[in-house]
């Protein structure tokens, strides 16, 4: 993924953009991005509808969003 050259408020479309035309989006890798029952597919299908994302299947990425955004400027 490409990332934005700044990690403020005004760049949050980029950073949308970014992840959205990115190639990892997929239920592919070796990570473990889900604890639901039926997996990364079943946590979609279960989210299809709803308005609110239910956090709790998610699993530790070991890091914060903050940590990410400002690991991101260090590339």
């Amino acid at each position: 993924m490409r990332l934005p050259e700044s990690a403020d408020a005004a760049s949050i479309p980029h950073w949308e953009d970014a992840y959205f035309q990115s190639e990892f989006t997929h239920a592919g890798g070796a990570a473990r991005l889900t604890s639901h029952p039926e997996g990364f597919i079943g946590l979609w299908r279960s989210l299809a509808g709803r308005k609110r994302f239910l956090g709790r299947y998610l699993t530790d990425a070991g890091e914060t969003l903050q940590e990410f955004v400002a690991r991101g400027d260090e590339r």
